[in-house]
């Protein structure tokens, strides 16, 4: 076969593994995935599309990251219309924009203006039947340190996008946990942090003296 029918072939594995979805495609988005030790079935459709095996867990990466992604803005934009929700219910009186739905440029979700106080909400939503893992890039976390009107909550959505809980991580844990640039050369554009639930204050408090 030759390259570009490879190319082709690579690509028509990545839409055959979108559109029928194992199982597996979601540990291979979990980072819990051996490439060394591929799916069978992955084995055999990379043989009949006669597409090396190691192009095939290729194909099967990329895959699982653009279903991962589309999944996780899903996720993410009902999390921040439950926050929505939440504030409008418990602070009837605060002025609320949804500033992801037309800027995301600006390393915060939405803003909350209760009296004199002015609040910048980065939402990370989780699933109450996962660990808590949650990235921040780079661009939020350089807002976060700037910013000190910014927070960083956190809503718990259940298997069928109900609000089981909203929580507050503080500025000062995402900082300290975050990762160092080891030289001028290279440096990280997003991180992961796994959140241990006793470092999630529970509810949203406004005040100005919460960092």
């Amino acid at each position: 076969m030759r390259r570009g029918d490879d190319a082709l072939a690579a690509i028509l594995l990545e839409r055959l593994i979108i559109s029928f979805g194992p199982s597996w495609l979601w540990l291979l988005a979990e980072d819990q995935f051996d490439p060394g030790d591929p799916p069978l079935d992955l084995v055999q459709l990379a043989e009949v599309l006669e597409i090396p095996e190691r192009a095939g867990v290729l194909a099967a990466r990329q895959a699982a990251r653009k279903v991962d992604l589309e999944a996780r803005a899903l996720f993410g934009a009902a999390g921040e219309i439950a926050l929505v929700r939440y504030i409008e219910q418990n602070f009837p009186r605060a002025s609320v924009e949804h500033v992801s739905q037309h800027d995301d440029s600006c390393g915060y979700d939405i803003r909350v203006e209760l009296g004199a106080e002015a609040r910048n909400l980065e939402v990370k939503t989780v699933s109450s039947s996962k660990p808590r893992r949650i990235f921040v890039s780079r661009h939020e976390f350089e807002i976060a340190n700037l910013d000190p009107t910014w927070r960083l909550v956190i809503v718990e959505l259940d298997g069928e996008g109900h609000t089981v809980s909203v929580g507050t991580v503080l500025t000062s844990y995402l900082c300290a946990q975050a990762p160092a640039d080891v030289s001028s050369l290279t440096r990280w554009e997003s991180t992961q942090y796994r959140l241990p639930a006793k470092v999630i204050e529970s509810g949203l408090d406004l005040r100005s003296n919460v960092s």
